[in-house]
């Protein structure tokens, strides 16, 4: 990745927009599953699936839930 956040030669990902109510600060949610099942690093095929929530918020700690699969 480059340093603006392009890809060498590539087209841009088409990735959704987190900020949508403009600029300021955000709190970001991370749902992940699939994270076990490659416990060796052995992949075949990716098992790992990610949900990214964003809402504006003034900036606080963070904060773990679960860490675990």
């Amino acid at each position: 990745m480059d340093v603006d956040g392009g890809h060498r030669g590539e087209a841009s990902p088409n990735l959704p927009v987190l900020s949508p109510a403009g600029p300021g600060t955000y709190r970001v949610r991370i749902h992940a599953r699939g994270r076990d099942a490659h416990y060796d690093q052995v992949v075949d095929t990716p098992d790992e699936e990610y949900h990214l929530v964003s809402w504006p918020a003034p900036p606080t700690g963070s904060l773990i839930v679960r860490a675990t699969d």
